[in-house]
């Protein structure tokens, strides 16, 4: 074989190697997550508002079509939501606790999705009261500690974004509101005893994507 050829040959088969890396392809959101989230949340109703942090987990799946991201979500949380008052009745009332399941439909921009969200949500939340001065036939005796817990449904809407940093494992930031429908709690007094509430809430979050 002559030494030209030889060169040539010797070229051709280096050149996959010395050629430059070919780029990543294209972010694809399509598949299945699950992840961890923290957040603050404010409830306000006529009768009050209160606040407090809380965490918790979520699990959803997506598929993407072009631009299109739809998908669908269900999380949890535990915290603390919160407020105590002192009108003659020594009340603390307290959300713990919830769950929702949501659709999502976002704008995939490569690494970065923005979405809007919907759905369904459920909390619990609990009254811790003691009588303290309204002595009377139908009340808690003065002094004795009572307490009701109920839990609330409701619809939630929201937006957020999440950005992938690698092809596994993105953050994500989100903004809910929700609506809950009103119960009866036992021993209140009356101005009280049928309360629904709003919750607003903040979260932020990491998703790990299989």
């Amino acid at each position: 074989m002559k030494s030209g050829t030889f060169g040539l040959l010797l070229t051709c088969i280096a050149c996959p190697a010395l050629a430059d890396p070919l780029p990543n392809p294209a972010m694809n959101w399509t598949g299945f997550y699950l992840g961890a989230h923290g957040g603050y949340g404010v409830a306000s109703s006529i009768y009050n508002e209160r606040e407090g942090g809380f965490g918790g987990g979520q699990v959803g799946y997506n598929f993407q079509y072009e631009h299109l991201v739809l998908g669908i979500e269900g999380d949890g949380f535990a915290g603390r939501i919160s407020q105590s008052t002192n009108t003659g009745y020594a009340i603390s009332n307290t959300i713990n606790g919830g769950f929702s399941v949501r659709g999502r439909a976002g704008i995939a921009v490569d690494q970065l999705l923005l979405y809007g969200t919907g759905g369904v949500a459920f909390v619990k939340n609990q009254f811790y009261w003691t009588n303290l001065s309204n002595p009377g036939i139908g009340r808690p005796l003065v002094g004795t500690p009572m307490q009701d817990a109920q839990w609330h449904d409701g619809w939630t809407v929201g937006a957020g974004l999440e950005y992938a940093f690698d092809r596994n494992w993105s953050a994500q930031v989100q903004y809910t509101y929700a609506r809950f429908s009103a119960h009866d709690y036992l021993y209140l007094n009356s101005n009280i005893n049928h309360y629904g509430f709003d919750l607003s809430t903040a979260r932020a979050g990491v998703n790990y994507r299989f």
